[in-house]
């Protein structure tokens, strides 16, 4: 009787997860005018986002309605912003002096969001933290060179060093960590984009591919749970492709989609600038992303690891139409992303990576316009944040809520949270796509962590933890596996 109980409490919450359609989390502007969120940036308990041009958002997981702790005046954000030792750090412009700086904004004191280094130009670059340091890249206007600087937990500004004379770098875009290298995209020639590397051990620069033509575009970069970076790149002939780079020696080239010269969609297509969602993401042993095969247009397609095979997981928008897919989030078990059918407009779909599996959750914005959903982001409070419109109240903060207590599963194949809610003791039963050990953190509203504990290496596990001597109230679990990355997250309601 109680694996039955068990049973029909994990069917019910598959059929209620499927039955989650978005609602509006907050309407910053009343009627049809559009706050238009975004930069969505998650803290524990806490979301935050920048919104109505110029203001900094604070939205709690009590579900109360947001609140305007600050703004940053004649400044405009253009990527995510960077949560560092109780401040939010964005790169903006400064139209004063017409030129790009860094900003930081304390969530605990409020009030506006204070320019930190008016000495340096940082483009709209990504910010990305290591070693108990934020690190940009941005040109000295005391000495006219480029660098990379960094913030120190104090919020002090820092050169780690300047670009050798031998690399002619002008500005940077995309950038990610891994394995303590930081490694980012950055402009030689017109507009070609090259994969650099930066040592924060040495403070060393080093260039990891410089193609003879000036056709590199790279765009989509991402660190693996594999130890490996992936990301699209404009080739010579064969349109845009996806490499993979594994930390030495030369880059390669996993996909020859459409030789004609279109393959993988170019994510400054479609909104998807920095901040706006991944356009290429990896679950399980899989690449998920948005290409041509050369028969249909740009659709959802997945490029298998294993046996290094692209395929067409789904025509969306029929024949050699495209739906543009974008914007992807793993989330309750699902890969979620934006497309358009071309009937419906652009809105929210979710996948399991398969044809049958891949539907539209929900018509939001009826009519051929669609609800514009971007900026996908999971937050720990068992909820996915982003950007759309219902037609009627503008583009403005919508949310979906996971009733399973798994809000993202990033390298599991199967995840199960029973019972939730739990009165005394609740059990995560995970199935991981290989063998590893894993850690549960379980941690309560105010980001401690009460309980912790550590499953030996298998592919299945079953972790169970006692909850009675804590508070009655919510709790937020993460599953971390051997290298420190995290394998999913939800909540857990006691």
């Amino acid at each position: 009787m109680k694996k039955i109980g068990i049973l029909l409490l994990s069917l019910l919450s598959v059929c209620t997860l499927r039955a989650q359609v978005p609602t509006i989390a907050a309407d910053l502007l009343t009627g049809s005018n559009s706050s238009n969120p975004y930069a969505f940036t998650t803290t524990s308990g806490k979301l935050y986002f920048q919104a109505m041009g110029t203001s900094i958002f604070e939205y709690g997981t009590s579900g109360a309605s947001p609140t305007a702790p600050g703004n940053y005046t004649n400044a405009y954000n253009r990527g995510p912003m960077s949560y560092f030792n109780g401040k939010l750090y964005f790169t903006g412009f400064l139209s004063s002096v017409i030129a790009n700086r860094v900003f930081a904004f304390n969530v605990t004191t409020g009030g506006n969001a204070a320019n930190i280094c008016d000495s340096i130009d940082v483009s709209f670059n990504m910010m990305v933290e290591q070693g108990g340091k934020l690190y940009f890249f941005g040109k000295s206007s005391n000495t006219s060179r480029y660098g990379m600087f960094y913030v120190d937990a104090s919020g002090a500004v820092h050169l780690a060093a300047y670009v050798p004379t031998s690399m002619v770098i002008t500005y940077t875009n995309e950038m990610v960590v891994m394995n303590n290298i930081i490694y980012f995209s950055a402009n030689i020639v017109g507009t070609e984009w090259v994969l650099f590397s930066f040592n924060p051990s040495t403070n060393t620069f080093a260039t990891i591919n410089n193609p003879a033509s000036s056709s590199s575009n790279i765009r989509c970069l991402i660190a693996g749970d594999d130890n490996k970076l992936y990301y699209s790149d404009a080739t010579s002939s064969g349109g845009r492709q996806i490499f993979s780079y594994s930390g030495s020696g030369n880059p390669t080239q996993l996909t020859t989609l459409n030789s004609s010269g279109i393959g993988i969609n170019n994510p400054y297509d479609y909104a998807s600038v920095p901040g706006y969602g991944q356009n290429m993401i990896k679950w399980g042993n899989k690449l998920y992303f948005s290409g041509c095969d050369g028969i249909h247009g740009f659709e959802l397609m997945s490029y298998d690891l294993t046996t290094n095979t692209p395929s067409l997981i789904k025509d969306i928008n029929l024949n050699s139409a495209s739906s543009n897919p974008g914007s992807f989030a793993l989330f309750a078990g699902k890969l979620y992303f934006s497309a358009d059918n071309g009937t419906n407009g652009r809105e929210l779909w979710a996948t399991d990576g398969t044809a049958s599996g891949t539907t539209m959750i929900a018509d939001t914005n009826p009519g051929a316009s669609g609800s514009a959903p971007w900026f996908m982001t999971v937050h720990s409070d068992g909820s996915m944040y982003f950007s759309a419109t219902d037609g009627t109240s503008g583009n403005e903060l919508f949310k979906m809520t996971s009733p399973s207590g798994i809000s993202q599963v990033s390298y599991v194949s199967k995840l199960n949270v029973f019972p939730n809610p739990a009165p005394n003791q609740c059990t995560l039963s995970v199935e991981l796509f290989e063998s590893q050990a894993i850690n549960v953190e379980v941690t309560n509203q105010l980001g401690q962590t009460v309980i912790t504990t550590n499953s030996q290496k298998h592919i299945n596990h079953n972790v169970t933890f006692n909850l009675s001597a804590l508070a009655t109230g919510t709790y937020h679990y993460r599953v971390v596996g051997e290298k420190g990355n995290t394998l999913a997250v939800g909540s857990i309601l006691h």
